[in-house]
């Protein structure tokens, strides 16, 4: 590969987390290497998403990091929205030096949302110093369901839609799963739908990229093995809109692979279902994979697992993370957490690692 042709990837700060601009030299050091710089939050707080529906009573985590070199204590407390009931509000915390932990509130009563958006207000003490910050928090979960994949969205009444929006475009995504298969539906907003070039195959053109792996899973660095499933749907020109997906790294695999630019010649994901439809200023994408090729994935019914999705748009918006809007750290931009593809067209953000909290349940009632 001549180097003219790799993408020069930076790091750039997250605008709710200001951090100093020279962070981006340290984008390519291991995360226990790279120190973690916040703005003037002593310490790093999210709620992670709730990998089941509020209703059902789960327990929620706050990811707390320490990004300094020495010890630190205090206080957390969280405002949940109106109507919810929890156990306790308030958490001591400790921790060491570099230390991450997650940090549980069972939730004994909770009101389901139409609109995919839970109002949290975190407070935190930490060696003297208080800080809070507003953060809409998501339920991420597939519901148990057989969609035939077609295109229409009717079929996915029963999903649980996370929406964000980049660049004044709107972008949903929806997810569902049976014994067999694992389904994706996503709504991009765009001026056009580019498909792939039966010529030119390898000029710029839209797809969505998305990625599932265990609860346990980490992204890794050059020399490791990859953890994660990482698939890509590709859009055709024809009649209507057909789609291929294919597999880009699977468990196993060197992970030095994400950084190859792979050439989308080799065999379509086997037994894997697709539909690409574009109507005026929307396209659909619709996918369902079988999971019996995933087989470190387990689906069942209240199980965890980490799910993420890019949507390629190089005519319009770039690439849209639905990382970026999860309140991740910024040592989450790693440049191994995604694989690279002929006919993409990266800009000089690196995305946010495909590890976000996502659930399997039963159903949305």
């Amino acid at each position: 590969m001549k180097a003219a042709t790799r993408t020069r990837w930076k790091l750039v700060a997250d605008r709710r987390l200001p951090f100093m601009a020279a962070v981006g030299l340290l984008s390519f050091l291991p995360p226990c290497l790279a120190p973690v710089l916040y703005g003037d939050q002593p310490i790093f707080i999210r709620a992670e998403n709730l990998t089941v529906p509020p209703s059902t009573g789960p327990v929620i985590h706050l990811e707390v990091q320490n990004p300094k070199q020495t010890p630190c204590d205090g206080k957390v407390r969280v405002k949940f929205p109106d109507g919810w009931r929890v156990q306790s509000a308030s958490q001591a915390i400790h921790l060491a030096a570099r230390e991450t932990k997650r940090i549980p509130f069972a939730i004994e009563k909770a009101t389901d949302l139409k609109k995919n958006g839970y109002p949290f207000e975190i407070t935190a003490t930490v060696d003297g110093k208080e800080f809070s910050f507003k953060q809409s928090v998501v339920c991420a979960s597939a519901p148990h369901g057989k969609p035939k994949v077609d295109g229409d969205i009717r079929d996915w009444a029963d999903s649980i839609p996370i929406a964000f929006v980049q660049q004044g475009r709107k972008t949903v995504v929806r997810t569902l799963w049976n014994r067999k298969y694992f389904s994706v539906f996503v709504e991009v907003e765009e001026d056009q739908l580019v498909p792939r070039s039966k010529v030119q195959q390898e000029d710029p053109f839209d797809a969505v990229q998305f990625a599932l792996s265990p609860r346990i899973a980490r992204t890794g660095t050059a020399g490791k093995k990859a953890e994660r499933y990482e698939f890509l749907v590709v859009p055709l020109k024809g009649f209507g809109y057909r789609g291929k997906c294919f597999k880009l790294i699977e468990p196993g695999l060197d992970l030095s692979r994400a950084e190859q630019h792979q050439k989308l010649d080799a065999p379509e994901v086997e037994d894997a279902t697709v539909a690409v439809k574009g109507k005026k200023g929307l396209t659909y994408y619709e996918v369902s994979v079988p999971l019996s090729g995933m087989t470190k994935i387990r689906a069942t019914e209240g199980r965890e697992f980490f799910f993420s999705l890019l949507v390629h748009d190089p005519d319009g918006t770039g690439v849209r993370d639905l990382g970026s809007v999860m309140r991740l750290p910024p040592v989450r931009r790693t440049p191994l957490s995604w694989c690279r593809w002929k006919g993409a067209k990266w800009g000089k953000t690196i995305p946010f690692d495909s590890r976000i909290e996502w659930g399997f349940c039963s159903s949305i009632h």
